[in-house]
């Protein structure tokens, strides 16, 4: 019977061992880098401000005040003109604006400079040295004779318009105020005015004849 218990009790506790335990298994982390290429497919663009430019023949011109360039992403872009162009000859020069960003993307334009030659400047006419006074008169001779006195028709109650003796219708001095003391006495004496007054015309520093006014 002890016999039998001990074996009894081996195998009871064989029966009531735990398996073993497993090893814990680590997660398994992988990493990648990844490279993104952008590429750049605007072309930059160019403002001409005028074409054709005009310069005067000896003036000196400044390109940069005619033409900007931009992009969408270089800012700091510069422009590029093949060509070439001289203010101090008169001609008409064509030059090629190019304009290109760091991706390679080109824009092209062309700008005319026109160089033209001054107009010539008009002398300023001479001006005679003309006296402050009027000469007093002279004898009329037979070299200056007086021209003929207008008519002018009586009418009661009517007084006549001025009239003008300009040097430029062929009057001098002279035969200018002769005119006009003779036409406006005969104003007078045919009761077509009470008073007339015999005035120089001057203009920009110089005589130009006489004026005939009635009252």
């Amino acid at each position: 019977m002890r016999k039998w218990s001990l074996c009894t009790l081996l195998l009871l506790t064989a029966c009531s061992q735990t398996p073993a335990e497993e090893p814990e298994q680590k997660e398994k982390t992988d990493s990648y880098q990844l490279i993104v290429s952008i590429q750049d497919l605007t072309p930059p663009k160019i403002y001409l401000k005028k074409d054709p430019i005009e310069v005067i023949k000896g003036e000196e011109i400044d390109l940069d005040d005619w033409i900007d360039v931009s992009d969408n992403l270089d800012h700091n872009l510069r422009y590029t003109a093949e060509g070439s162009y001289n203010t101090d000859e008169a001609g008409i020069y064509t030059l090629t604006i190019i304009a290109e960003d760091t991706d390679g993307n080109r824009t092209e334009d062309t700008l005319t400079i026109e160089v033209t030659d001054p107009e010539p400047e008009e002398p300023e006419p001479e001006i005679p040295n003309i006296p402050d006074q009027i000469p007093e008169r002279e004898p009329v001779s037979e070299k200056d004779p007086i021209p003929e006195v207008p008519q002018l028709p009586p009418v009661s109650n009517y007084v006549p318009e001025s009239i003008y003796f300009y040097f430029a219708d062929g009057y001098t001095y002279q035969s200018a105020y002769d005119a006009c003391v003779a036409a406006g006495s005969n104003a007078l004496n045919n009761n077509q005015a009470a008073r007339y007054r015999c005035d120089p015309i001057k203009e920009e520093n110089r005589y130009i004849g006489y004026k005939l006014t009635f009252e």
